[in-house]
């Protein structure tokens, strides 16, 4: 537990603290927060019970959520931080009015919610998300692409975007299983093109990565109708 205690903290820590649009008294209340028992006992909770959902990060976080959005609350945080991720990636797809008051208080969640998904992964909690995790290449096979740069440019953008939280959001709040069947693509994917390249065979495993990552992704770009198809 104190591991991922000490992640999240971390975590919400230098969110905080490298925020300069963040007044020194709200992010001395959050840190406050964060050294409370009630946090501690939240976290020791989510690992215990292997509870790493969308919600559980919220029920932990929604305190500090509200201190750092300065009182303003959207009427679902977990459907508004969703939309706010989908934004990034297709904005002609959200549904709501963006409220540039949450703005920090969105990313928060989704920084905190991408520490805990890296815990989940390493649970062995019987989930797709821990039993087929999503692991980037290790840098040396980074360091063998063809054009490393490409890779690195897409692993940026994976998590600048927060195109995994977001997936994992989509799962909760909408109810679509679109990540676990990525995780389980890009697990397979890699799984088979590795054992390819021990071979001798030529195979670029950035483009494998990127490849099975992506291929479904345009599906969280569709919107009304579409999204029945």
């Amino acid at each position: 537990m104190d591991n991922l205690y000490k992640n999240v903290c971390d975590t919400i820590e230098i969110n905080v603290k490298n925020n300069q649009s963040i007044n020194s008294r709200i992010k001395s209340i959050a840190m406050e927060k964060i050294r409370g028992d009630a946090f501690r006992k939240e976290v020791k909770r989510i690992e215990s019970e292997k509870d790493y959902s969308c919600g559980a990060v919220y029920s932990l976080m929604k305190e500090i959520l509200l201190v750092v959005s300065g009182g303003a609350e959207p009427k679902d945080w977990l459907q508004y931080i969703y939309q706010y991720a989908l934004n990034k990636s297709f904005p002609h797809a959200v549904q709501i009015e963006m409220n540039p008051e949450l703005d920090h208080a969105s990313e928060l969640y989704l920084d905190v919610l991408a520490t805990v998904a890296e815990s989940q992964k390493k649970s062995g909690d019987g989930t797709w998300q821990s039993k087929y995790a999503f692991e980037y290449l290790k840098e040396s096979e980074i360091e063998r692409l063809e054009n490393s740069y490409e890779y690195e440019r897409f692993v940026d953008v994976f998590r600048n975007d927060h195109v995994y939280e977001m997936m994992k959001l989509n799962q909760e709040v909408v109810g679509y299983s679109t990540l676990d069947h990525i995780m389980g693509v890009h697990y397979l994917a890699l799984f088979v093109a590795r054992q390819l390249k021990n071979l001798g065979v030529s195979i670029d495993l950035g483009r494998v990565s990127g490849a099975a990552a992506g291929h479904d992704i345009g599906k969280y770009g569709c919107k009304g109708l579409e999204m029945k198809r």
